[in-house]
C-alpha cells in the first residue's frame, strides 16, 4: 500500500486551523452583536467596529507575520498565536467598556495575522509541486463550512443553554483546541523537515537528493528585488480592484429590498453567495491545477466582471438576482487566491512569506474601506446598483493589470 504523502497532512492541519480561526472567533460573532449591544449599552454599529478593527489590525501586521513564519519556527508561531488570540476572545465578554474591547481587537489582530490568511498558503507553497490549487481550495475552504456550521448550530445551542458570556468562553475553547494542537504536532514548514520533497515533485536528471527541496523553495527573487518590478506595482493594483468584488456576502441581504424583492430573498442571496464562495474555492482550484494561474485567474476576472454588470442592471427576476448571488461568491474566492498565485507564478518562492505578507495587505485594507464605502453608496442612491457598477470597472482595470504584470514578469519564470 502507498504511504500517503505528508504534504496532505499539511493540507488538513491548514483546514483544521482555518475552521479554528474562522468557524469559531469570525463568523459566528453576528450571532453576539445585539446581547453585547445590550449589556453595554451601545449600538450595534458600535458592536461592528470591532470587526473593522480586526480587519485593519491583520491587514497592517501581515508583512510582519509573513517574514516571521518563514523565517521562525512556524508551529512555535502559530501556536502562540492561536493562543494569544483565543485567550483574548475568551477575555472580552469582562470587559465593560467597547473602547476596551477595541483595544483588545487590535492585540486579536495581530495574533491572527500568524494564523488567518497567510500561514495556509505559505504551506501549500511549499508542500505541494502539483495539486497546489486543490490543496489551497480544500484548506481554505474549511474555514467557510466551520463559519456555517458554527452560526447555525453551536453557538445558537451555547448561548441558549448557557447564555452569550459563557457561550463567548467555549467558542474560545473550542478554537484553541483546533488551531494549537494541529499547529504544535502537525504543521512543519517545509518538506525538508520531514526528510521529504513536495508533493508531485520529479527529480530531474543530474540533480542530487537535496536538490529538489531546494530548487522549490529557494528560486526566485527577494522581497527587495520583487517591489521595484513593475510586476509588483501591476499585482498591487489588481488586488486593490478585486478587494471590491468580495464584500457583497455581508450586503446581499439589503440588495433584495433595494432592488423591490421580497425582504424574504435578502438571506437566501446571501447564503448562495457563502455556498457559491465555497463551491468555486474547489473548482477554481482543481482547474488552477489543469491549466496554470494565469489563465484561471482571467476566466474567473471576467466571470467576475460580467457578474457584477449583471447584478447592476439584470435584477427584475428573482432566479437571475439568485445566480448572480451564487456568482458572486467567485469575487471573494479569486481575491483570495489571486495573492497567492500571482506572488508564485510572478516572483517564485525564495522570498514568498515576504512577498504574500505585503500582498495580503494591500488586500485586506481596501477590502475593510469598500466593505462601509457599499453601505454609504446604498444610503446616498438608494441602490446598490452604483456600487456594482464601481466594482465592475475595477476589476476591469485588475484583468488588465494582471495581464501586464504577467508579461513583464521576470525572467526566472516560465
Amino acid at each position: 500500500m502507498k504511504k500517503i504523502h505528508y504534504a496532505w497532512v499539511i493540507m488538513i492541519a491548514c483546514a483544521i486551523t482555518q475552521i479554528g480561526v474562522f468557524g469559531t472567533m469570525v463568523y459566528p460573532i453576528g450571532l453576539f452583536y445585539g446581547m453585547i449591544s445590550t449589556d453595554l449599552g451601545i449600538g450595534i454599529g458600535s458592536v461592528a467596529v470591532s470587526q473593522t478593527i480586526l480587519a485593519f489590525a491583520i491587514a497592517l501586521f501581515s508583512p510582519l507575520a509573513g517574514k516571521v513564519l518563514a523565517e521562525k519556527k512556524i508551529n512555535m508561531v502559530m501556536s502562540l498565536a492561536g493562543i494569544g488570540m483565543t485567550v483574548s476572545f475568551a477575555i472580552l465578554p469582562l470587559l465593560r467598556s467597547i473602547y476596551l474591547w477595541y483595544a483588545l481587537y487590535v492585540f486579536i489582530g495581530f495574533c491572527a495575522s500568524f494564523i488567518t490568511f497567510l500561514h495556509t498558503p505559505l504551506l501549500i507553497n511549499n508542500w505541494f509541486h502539483k495539486s497546489s490549487g486543490l490543496a489551497l481550495g480544500i484548506a481554505t475552504g474549511s474555514g467557510a463550512v466551520g463559519g456555517a456550521f458554527f452560526t447555525s448550530f453551536v453557538g445558537p445551542k451555547l448561548i441558549d443553554s448557557f447564555g452569550w458570556e459563557s457561550a463567548f468562553v467555549g467558542l474560545a475553547i473550542i478554537g484553541a483546541i483546533l488551531v494549537v494542537l494541529p499547529s504544535f504536532f502537525l504543521i512543519r514548514f517545509k518538506p525538508a523537515d520531514k526528510g521529504l520533497v513536495p508533493y508531485g515533485y520529479e527529480q530531474k536528471d543530474g540533480e542530487d537528493d537535496a536538490s529538489p527541496s531546494k530548487v522549490t523553495l529557494d528560486t526566485g527573487l527577494t522581497y527587495d528585488e520583487a517591489k521595484k518590478t513593475p510586476s509588483y506595482l501591476f499585482m498591487v493594483i489588481a488586488l486593490i480592484g478585486l478587494a471590491t468584488t468580495a464584500v457583497y456576502s455581508t450586503h446581499l441581504v439589503q440588495v433584495a429590498e433595494r432592488y423591490g424583492h421580497a425582504a424574504s430573498l435578502g438571506p437566501k442571496l446571501a447564503s448562495l453567495a457563502m455556498l457559491g464562495t465555497l463551491i468555486t474555492r474547489l473548482v477554481v482550484g482543481g482547474i488552477k491545477d489543469k491549466i496554470g494561474p494565469f489563465k484561471s485567474l482571467v476566466g474567473c476576472v471576467l466571470l467576475v466582471i460580467v457578474n457584477m454588470f449583471a447584478l447592476a442592471f439584470l435584477y427584475k427576476h428573482q432566479g437571475a438576482l439568485q445566480v448572480e448571488a451564487f456568482i458572486s461568491g467567485l469575487g471573494a474566492t479569486t481575491g483570495g487566491f489571486t495573492s497567492a498565485w500571482m506572488t508564485r507564478m510572478l516572483f517564485g518562492s525564495k522570498d514568498y512569506g515576504r512577498i504574500i505578507g505585503r500582498a495580503t495587505m494591500f488586500y485586506n485594507i481596501p477590502l475593510g474601506l469598500y466593505t462601509s464605502a457599499v453601505g454609504y453608496i446604498a444610503d446616498g442612491t438608494g441602490s446598490y446598483q452604483l456600487a456594482f457598477i464601481i466594482t465592475g470597472i475595477a476589476a476591469i482595470v485588475s484583468l488588465l493589470c494582471i495581464i501586464t504584470s504577467y508579461k513583464k514578469r521576470p525572467e526566472f519564470t516560465s
